[in-house]
């Protein structure tokens, strides 16, 4: 408890401040408030169960289901998902494989999460593709490097042996 003249902790079952000196009101022991030796002194208790006074009379999962779809609004989701394809897309087209991977799995992992129904499904299947294009736009850019330093590697060694 606290001293409420000078607000100074004070233990507990003390009738004056010892810090001010101010007399401190008398508190009654709560009955419900157990202390550490009377916690585990007693048995162990079963939990009571206590019924759900709205669901009294229905069977069971007859309650009230709400529509998981009715509130949400996926939109903010969407466009989110839909910017980190798009930077997918253009990163692997330029050559940046390693943030095409990563905004392309991202976007698809947002895709996934968002419901598939009508005012989303069709931008949801667009990003998609487009995020997995961007996701294998980079291999395709890998080996035609591959490719390319194997023919140059094959002209360097044909070139070098008319010397």
């Amino acid at each position: 408890m606290y001293c409420a003249n000078c607000k100074q902790y004070v233990a507990d079952g003390s009738s004056v401040c010892p810090h001010c000196g101010s007399p401190l009101p008398q508190v009654a022991p709560n009955p419900q408030q157990q202390t550490t030796a009377n916690y585990f002194n007693q048995a162990p208790q079963q939990p009571q169960y206590q019924p759900n006074p709205y669901q009294q009379g229905m069977p069971y999962n007859q309650g009230y289901q709400p529509n998981p779809y009715q509130q949400a609004n996926y939109q903010s989701d969407l466009s989110t998902a839909k910017t980190l394809a798009i930077v997918a897309l253009v990163t692997g087209i330029i050559g940046f494989s390693l943030v095409a991977w990563i905004c392309g799995g991202i976007a698809i992992s947002k895709f996934n999460a968002i419901p598939d129904i009508p005012p989303y499904a069709v931008e949801k299947a667009k990003g998609k593709k487009m995020a997995l294009w961007g996701i294998i736009i980079p291999f395709i850019w890998i080996v035609l490097a591959i490719v390319f330093y194997a023919i140059i590697f094959a002209v360097g060694i044909g070139a070098a042996s008319y010397y």
